[in-house]
């Protein structure tokens, strides 16, 4: 044996024979710390009364680089390695040799079922980034930690201590909260970024939208238009040319007032259609009447040539705040909507108006339906005649007309609903729309 081993052999040996002395063989501070302390005065008894299997478990304990400690015997006294002695701070040095319940009370009802576990039924724990409070600085303070316990057996199958590893993970806890928590953040402006530019592009479209149906809907009106104009030109064509034929004075006057009176109405169906889609930028005060005569003077040839009859109830006096050319929109689609219900079989379009209170908001507005005798729309449909894009007329229609009418609606905070039928002998649509008198004005002020 050369000299430098039997001095280490020599080293905390507890009695002359240093061949049969248990000896604490690692080096270290925590290693001369063990030999140095006066074990006689603990439960385990003096270094050189030791089991073997304690003796092997203090060495490869003192041995290791990883934070370890070992709790001995019923009383779980504590034996620690150099890596533990830094991770358990201000406890050090008087926790060597102190019972596991004593050195930590402030945290054993979380630490203890799991090291007396191990001890006394064999049970091996391992757990991860756990809150296991400790006193830190005087403080009890949140520790976070990764640790595993496990029996240590005798060769015979009894258990006599528990090995604990463990690991102080509260900066790297901390730290993933915090990231996660800038994650978070981040996650939020960019949403919102995100957010804000997907809410401008659904504004946009829905804007073109808008747009595209007032469009489509200015050319349907103008096939109508040219319809409602041509009857009166050719009339006064003929007008003049009899009274360029006749060499009565009086009846060529009167040829020429016919004539005037037809030219009248050219003048007031173009009137009306260049106010029609005028967009105001402030609503204005306005009869229900003035807003359905407008409209139905543009329908009076296809309600004629479809054998449409119109009725109207009006009893609504109270003028409408409102964004005249928007409303007239509204109820342009509707009217066009219902005589073409009609188109092939004719019918009845009966238009009904008066005062109301809203049961939800209590205001005061225009209540006005719409009804027609056609055909009705089927169960299916009617779930989603407002859904932009969905339409019943095929390629005759945009699926435009009464999403941008609802849209309206609720701009003006009004409701617009409908109910149909489709049973034989009583077929039909009706739509009522409630306007608040002035609701497009508390809208615009706010």
């Amino acid at each position: 044996m050369n000299p430098d081993h039997q001095a280490r052999t020599a080293i905390g040996s507890d009695s002359a024979d240093t061949n049969r002395a248990p000896k604490i063989s690692c080096t270290g501070a925590m290693a001369d710390l063990v030999r140095g302390l006066n074990w006689a005065d603990t439960p385990l008894g003096a270094i050189a009364a030791w089991p073997e299997l304690l003796i092997c478990s203090v060495n490869l304990l003192l041995c290791s680089q990883f934070p370890a400690a070992i709790f001995w015997g019923r009383q779980l006294i504590q034996i620690y390695n150099d890596a533990y002695a830094s991770v358990i701070e201000e406890k050090h040095p008087r926790a060597l040799g102190q019972p596991a319940a004593e050195c930590w009370k402030e945290s054993w009802q979380v630490a203890g079922p799991q090291i007396e576990a191990a001890l006394l039924r064999g049970e091996s724990v391992y757990r991860k980034k756990v809150l296991v409070p400790a006193i830190r600085q005087g403080a009890l303070q949140d520790v976070y930690w990764t640790y595993s316990c496990s029996p240590i057996y005798t060769s015979s199958g009894s258990i006599e201590g528990v090995l604990a590893i463990c690991h102080d993970v509260t900066g790297e806890v901390l730290a993933t909260r915090e990231r996660d928590s800038l994650i978070e953040q981040v996650q939020q402006m960019l949403a919102a970024t995100r957010d804000a530019a997907v809410l401008d592009a659904t504004k946009r479209t829905e804007a073109a939208l808008r747009e595209s149906e007032k469009l489509a809907s200015v050319g349907r009106l103008a096939a109508s238009i040219a319809h409602e104009i041509n009857n009166p030109l050719e009339a006064v064509t003929n007008l003049i040319y009899l009274a360029l034929q006749t060499t009565n004075a009086g009846q060529t006057r009167d040829y020429l007032e016919l004539a005037q009176r037809e030219l009248r109405r050219v003048s007031t169906i173009t009137s009306q259609t260049l106010r029609f889609y005028r967009q105001s930028t402030q609503p204005r005060a306005v009869s229900c009447g003035e807003l359905i005569e407008s409209v139905l003077a543009m329908h009076q040839g296809r309600t004629a040539n479809s054998h449409v009859h119109v009725e109207q109830r009006m009893r609504a006096g109270e003028a409408l705040s409102c964004f005249d050319g928007e409303i007239r929109q509204v109820l342009n689609n509707l009217i066009a909507n219902a005589v073409d219900s009609m188109h092939n079989t004719g019918g009845r379009l009966l238009i009904r108006s008066r005062e109301a209170t809203s049961w939800s908001t209590a205001r005061r507005g225009l209540l006005l339906t719409i009804s027609d005798t056609g055909s009705g729309i089927s169960p299916d449909n009617l779930p989603r005649i407002f859904e932009p894009y969905f339409t019943t007329k095929g390629s005759g229609g945009t699926g435009l007309g009464l999403w941008v009418s609802k849209q309206i609606v609720e701009r003006h905070e009004g409701t617009l609903r409908v109910r149909s039928s489709q049973r034989p002998g009583r077929s039909g649509t009706i739509f009522t729309l409630f306007l608040p008198f002035n609701g497009i004005t508390q809208k615009a002020a706010a």
